[in-house]
């Protein structure tokens, strides 16, 4: 895909129920979830075999995409719209990736950027074990300048976010991609 047209991350939004205008319910959103992302897998996985999209240079493939739910039965619902559509697919794991470390450390990141002023939340998320982030609470302690510079980072991450509603990632991953722990994160022993 050419660099001006590439999607790097996107957030999708259900619309309301077409017959009444009100919110789709549980059921009928899950439906439609699954229903989509079957879609749009099957639709990428077309261009791709048409040479339209590539990732690192080769077509794109089946093994280049994940979907991550909450639920085996939620992935399974997915396996079976994707069979439907002719697309196959396999199932990694059924432990929660949202009970994983990194699952915990991006919760107490969205945690401070949701709430910057508290100083508690700020510290717990620049903290990552032993790790380099250590050093950046420790500036926290007793320098009140280094506090508020911190505090105003997390905010304006904030205030981005609020004001890309249709990106909210992009704050997240800001706040991530300039924290002394996002390398060292990196280099997780399972390298994810």
């Amino acid at each position: 895909m050419p660099r001006s047209r590439a999607r790097r991350c996107g957030v999708w939004t259900l619309p309301n129920d077409a017959a009444s205008g009100v919110p789709m319910t549980k059921k009928g959103a899950q439906q439609a979830v699954v229903q989509a992302v079957a879609a749009e897998i099957a639709r990428l996985l077309g261009a791709a075999r048409r040479g339209e999209i590539t990732l690192d240079g080769k077509p794109l493939r089946a093994g280049d995409i994940a979907v991550l739910v909450r639920s085996h039965a939620e992935g399974s619902l997915v396996r079976q719209a994707l069979s439907m559509l002719g697309v196959g697919s396999v199932e990694l794991s059924q432990a929660s990736i949202f009970r994983s470390p990194d699952a915990e450390e991006l919760d107490r990141v969205v945690t401070a950027v949701l709430e910057p002023a508290r100083e508690r939340r700020l510290k717990t998320a620049l903290h990552r074990g032993d790790g380099p982030g250590r050093s950046a609470v420790d500036a926290l302690t007793g320098d009140e300048v280094t506090l508020l510079a911190t505090v105003r980072r997390f905010g304006c991450y904030r205030e981005t976010g609020l004001q890309r509603v249709s990106a909210p990632v992009a704050p997240v991953a800001g706040a991530l991609a300039r924290r002394p722990s996002a390398c060292w994160c990196v280099a997780t022993a399972n390298g994810d």
